[in-house]
């Protein structure tokens, strides 16, 4: 799944989900539908699908990030769950989750340039 994930206070983290639509007929059917641009800025759109899920991390979560830590290259790298969490305090942060059986076991920033 993914979705916007912003941490307020001592709230559950909780992803905003989106589906990405493309900048293809598709997209901009959805784009004339919305009164939307187009084609998109970016070539693509975040669309919000209305759905909410809680992001529960577990110790052995594995968290991702390519922006979060300043000091590293711009490449995908592991990153604590906690530094995830705090980035979220204070922006709003693309994330994609995977799951198996039911809980995370991976979520990553989803970064696009």
């Amino acid at each position: 799944m993914s979705g916007w994930l912003r941490v307020h206070g001592t709230a559950r983290p909780t992803l905003r989900l989106f589906r990405t639509i493309v900048d293809d007929e598709e997209g901009r059917a959805y784009a004339r539908a919305h009164h939307l641009g187009d084609p998109f800025f970016d070539g693509f759109f975040d669309a919000p699908t209305g759905g909410r899920l809680p992001l529960d991390l577990a110790a052995d979560t594995i968290c991702t990030g390519i922006t979060i830590d300043p000091g590293a290259q711009l490449d995908d790298h592991t990153i604590p769950c906690a530094d995830l969490l705090a980035a979220a305090r204070t922006v709003t942060v693309r994330v994609v989750e995977w799951r198996s059986r039911g809980r995370v076991v991976q979520a990553s920033e989803l970064f696009r340039p």
